[in-house]
């Protein structure tokens, strides 16, 4: 995907030697720095396509660097770290990460996660994009990729907004674990089911974040049920 800009943050020389080496190869333009402050910078003025974002940081926690990322850009972010633990992976999502990526890793994997995230930025739209989905109090601009809530902006990754989507274009249908993971992760996530609870307990607080007049419409936009989610209609009455 050529012309598409990755900002890797990543303070060991050797991980961004081989990181940057590999998505030049693959025909990314790769931006490099290996502290937060600087990618918090380079995010802001460069507007990358991706980032990968270590949490181990010479000056700034990694958790707090994709926080701050995420107040002001819906760049896809990968997180790389020797942190393996499930709390580590929790926290890193719930910061705003889309994936999370152990070092040791594959190289191979790691490039296919960036792929598969590009992918995800770039779904295909909706025949007439301009055309807003709408939902009770929930309008999807599709073509700009934000989400309000009775003309509150949602502040949604592009997972999260890709989730909301599927859900609307299929508003009181039964989606199943397994038909979310392909479309909005993608065939390389397959088993990988626990991405999908994620995404959706944060969407789930997302949408109950909106003003307090918009908190009933906002909680019964999304519910779940054993192995499927669905999406509600709320009509006021």
């Amino acid at each position: 995907m050529p012309n598409q800009r990755i900002l890797v943050v990543e303070d060991e020389d050797t991980y961004t030697y081989v990181v940057a080496a590999n998505l030049r190869a693959r025909g990314y333009d790769v931006l490099t720095t290996g502290t937060g402050r600087e990618a918090i910078h380079l995010a802001t003025v460069e507007d990358p396509d991706l980032v990968v974002l270590d949490l181990r940081l010479p000056d700034l926690d990694g958790f707090d660097v994709c926080r701050t990322i995420r107040r002001f850009s819906n760049v896809p972010i990968i997180m790389l770290t020797a942190l393996i633990e499930p709390p580590d992976r929790v926290s890193g999502l719930e910061a705003g990460a889309d994936d999370y990526v152990p070092k040791p890793f594959n190289m191979e994997e790691l490039l296919a996660r960036v792929d598969a995230a590009l992918r995800r930025v770039e779904y295909d739209r909706q025949p007439d994009p301009s055309t807003p989905l709408q939902v009770g109090e929930l309008t999807l601009d599709v073509a700009h990729q934000q989400a309000t809530v009775d003309g509150y902006l949602l502040r949604l990754t592009p997972v999260e907004f890709k989730l909301l989507v599927e859900l609307v274009r299929h508003v009181d249908r039964v989606l199943l674990h397994e038909y979310l993971l392909a479309r909005v992760w993608g065939d390389e996530y397959t088993g990988e089911l626990h991405l999908v609870h994620q995404a959706v307990s944060r969407l789930r607080r997302k949408l109950a974040a909106a003003p307090a007049h918009l908190l009933l419409a906002a909680l019964a936009l999304l519910d779940a049920w054993a192995l499927a989610f669905y999406l509600l209609p709320y009509y006021y009455g």
